[in-house]
């Protein structure tokens, strides 16, 4: 694969949803304060689309990366044993469920990420039992769609950054799968 040069769409859901004051969303806080989504927050369509509108996002387009925030990454800060634990997702992951690949995948992204390790939700009830990944599933096999996962935004939404040129280009490595080269994001700061 080459090297992806497109428009780059950041959804603030952890923010949002502390703006709604929607606590049943919020997990207890990472060991460094810092707030983060609960660890089995579903990530529905609605929050996709109240975050779009509140950030003045119009559309998702085909070719767009669209990053999602949850906060997790937060979870690494200091690396405690409790934030390491809970970020690697014993007791479930936040994220968006098939419906939500359905819609990327039906918008043509050309990737979708997130702050956490698998971007799709884990341990919720909304979970189909003995499914493995059906994100994954969803977007690579039905839709082409590539997935990046712990990729922090955290000073694109500090900045009041929603849109951005997302630039990655990926390691040639014959047979690999998956490669850990960080994307970078040409942006102009709203502050």
């Amino acid at each position: 694969m080459g090297p992806i040069v497109t428009r780059g769409v950041v959804l603030d859901i952890l923010g949002l949803k502390i703006a709604q004051r929607a606590t049943a969303a919020l997990g207890p806080p990472a060991p460094n304060g810092k707030p983060v989504l609960a660890s089995n927050y579903r990530i529905t369509l609605e929050d996709i689309d109240a975050a779009m509108h509140r950030e003045r996002i119009r559309s998702i387009e085909p070719g767009d990366v669209v990053l999602i925030r949850t906060g997790w990454n937060q979870l690494l800060q200091g690396r405690t044993a409790a934030g390491i634990s809970r970020w690697s997702g014993t007791g479930g992951l936040p994220g968006p469920y098939v419906r939500e690949a359905m819609f990327f995948g039906s918008n043509r992204c050309a990737c979708v990420g997130s702050d956490t390790w698998a971007l799709e939700v884990l341990g919720s009830p909304d979970n189909v039992p003995g499914t493995a990944f059906p994100v994954h599933q969803e977007l690579f096999m039905r839709h082409g769609v590539r997935i990046g996962e712990s990729i922090v935004v955290d000073e694109l939404i500090a900045d009041g950054v929603y849109e951005c040129v997302y630039i990655v280009t990926p390691q040639f490595v014959e047979g690999s799968t998956c490669g850990n080269t960080p994307p970078v994001a040409l942006a102009n700061p709203k502050g």
